[in-house]
């Protein structure tokens, strides 16, 4: 999915979330929406110049991480929570059935829940902004 710089005067229908939100979707639709991959230097550079607790508001939701699907169906990511349901079946059905310890399957359950919480602004913004929803994480 490619994502593409918005007019940050597209935001003005947003305002019914709370300032952090905004500052959010300004820094997404102003500088586009920081990934794991194919980031833009110029992104890089818009987010380096950021302070540390701006960078951290910006690149993990802790909400997300610690209450993880429920979270996602508060904000109407319905999608997305449902995938995160079924992504944690199947990992818990492939570590009992390959007899991994208990451990592999917390790491591997712990692992997907960071990822989905370092994801989960992008995905907010791309359902009150862009509005869509995908499936995938």
């Amino acid at each position: 999915m490619t994502y593409r710089k918005l007019d940050p005067l597209l935001l003005e229908g947003v305002g019914k979330v709370s300032d952090k939100w905004q500052f959010k979707f300004r820094f997404f639709a102003k500088h586009g929406v920081p990934g794991l991959t194919k980031t833009t230097p110029e992104t890089r550079a818009e987010f380096a110049k950021l302070s540390l607790n701006q960078r951290r508001i910006l690149a993990f939701n802790f909400p997300a991480f610690f209450f993880s699907f429920i979270y996602l169906l508060i904000l109407g990511l319905w999608k997305k929570a449902i995938t995160l349901c079924v992504l944690g079946v199947v990992i818990s059905a492939i570590t009992w059935q390959l007899t991994l310890p208990q451990s592999v399957e917390f790491g591997l359950s712990v692992a997907l829940v960071a990822f989905v919480a370092a994801r989960a602004n992008m995905y907010y913004y791309d359902l009150m902004v862009r509005v869509e929803q995908t499936w995938w994480l």
